[in-house]
């Protein structure tokens, strides 16, 4: 849905901190942080609790 509706184009455009885009691009951290809350998550550390969940990471 983000790709589709060119959102993740936009936070790419907009928003520029990283020097290097290997591997990821300033969307993928921010709508890290986004799929984080809307997960029901309201620490940064939830990620990584996530992160370790196989059910949170299958695509």
């Amino acid at each position: 849905m983000v790709l589709k509706s060119g959102l993740v184009h936009e936070i790419n455009r907009q928003v520029k901190l990283l020097k290097s885009h290997i591997p990821y691009h300033e969307s993928d951290h921010v709508l890290n942080i986004a799929y984080n809350v809307l997960c029901g998550n309201i620490r940064l550390e939830d990620i990584e609790l996530n992160r370790q969940d196989t059910g949170y990471s299958m695509q």
